[in-house]
């Protein structure tokens, strides 16, 4: 199956992107080795490519990793699809000019010492060969509260600390649960903002401090929970969503894109923001197919040539298990 659908239509038509302010780059193939520490673990350990990033191509990549709980789930985890994933980010990083990751949240089922520890282990993989976000699911922390939660195991494994050395890491909010992410590609700076599964009144002004001091910068926003789509992917907003439309996208000109995971199955919709612009908001979610969605990616193909944002759903290692699949590379796509 074909899951490319040309989404994003008209990228360039709001002034915002077109006065994106540009940042210089020293050479055309830049590749992020990452820290001595994180080099060690990476590439030469694992088998996995050093894949280049071309700033200065029209066109990009940004993948989208969704709802792995099923993957770490006590005695019953298995990273292996994890890793394939990662393996392909890193071995197609050149191809698609793969520019970030950023995870939708639900890294593990309970969120324990234990599962946690096995999503560290499996991310170290990807360290310094692709940059990423992670976000808090409910599935992660105690869903009952906030970001105001304090310490916890998944703030210990992908809190501030472990983004500190990747190129695009913008900073966090005072707790930790909330980080952005500066992007530069197609010879323009973009912003990524992670939020928490429930972000707080103090994580929401952070959110607006980001954006406040990235003006310029067209914003995607990444969160756990903020949309719910019928079978036939027609989305709406959540409650969490609403209010991160309310208090946050629909005042900011600059979000053009939000993506959430949490429900299923996926979905979409357009609404209008106070400027009248269009909002794209994503729920992209496969935990409930085979294999707790067998850490299926979806993949934003951004072309400025053609003036609008491809999207397919591919997963790396259910592809070589079918007996008719043939070369690894590329992948099945899936809707």
């Amino acid at each position: 199956m074909n899951g490319k659908d040309n989404v994003v239509e008209g990228v360039g038509r709001r002034g915002l992107l077109r006065a994106a302010v540009t940042t210089p780059v020293a050479a055309a193939g830049v590749a992020w080795a990452g820290t001595p520490a994180e080099a060690a673990g990476g590439a030469e350990a694992t088998g996995f490519g050093r894949g280049r990033f071309d700033p200065h191509s029209p066109r990009f990549t940004i993948a989208v990793l969704p709802d792995t709980q099923y993957l770490f789930d006590e005695d019953s985890s298995d990273p292996e699809p994890l890793r394939e994933t990662f393996r392909y980010l890193a071995d197609r990083r050149e191809e698609r000019n793969i520019a970030f990751l950023a995870h939708l949240g639900d890294v593990t089922e309970h969120g324990s010492a234990h599962e946690i520890g096995l999503a560290d282990r499996a991310f170290r993989a990807v360290d310094g060969r692709v940059p990423y976000s992670v976000l808090a699911g409910n599935h992660d922390v105690d869903s009952r509260t906030d970001d105001q939660r304090g310490d916890t195991p998944y703030l210990r494994a992908f809190g501030p600390r472990r983004y500190a050395g990747m190129p695009t890491f913008g900073g966090a909010s005072p707790d930790g649960y909330n980080s952005c992410h500066v992007l530069t590609a197609a010879n323009r700076r973009w912003l990524v903002l992670a939020l928490d599964w429930r972000i707080s009144d103090k994580g929401l002004a952070w959110a607006q401090g980001v954006i406040d001091r990235h003006a310029r910068l067209p914003a995607i926003l990444t969160t756990h929970e903020l949309a719910v789509a019928d079978e036939q992917g027609q989305a709406r907003l959540s409650d969490h969503g609403r209010r991160l439309w309310d208090r946050l996208i629909r005042r900011n000109d600059q979000i053009f894109l939000a993506l959430g995971g949490h429900y299923w199955p996926p979905g979409r919709t357009v609404l209008n923001n106070d400027a009248g612009n269009p909002v794209h908001l994503h729920l992209a979610n496969y935990q409930d197919r085979y294999y707790g969605g067998a850490a299926m990616i979806r993949l934003y193909s951004f072309d400025l040539v053609r003036d609008v944002i491809d999207v397919e759903t591919v997963s790396p290692w259910l592809r070589p298990k079918s007996p008719a699949a043939g070369p690894s590379w590329p992948p099945r796509t899936w809707n």
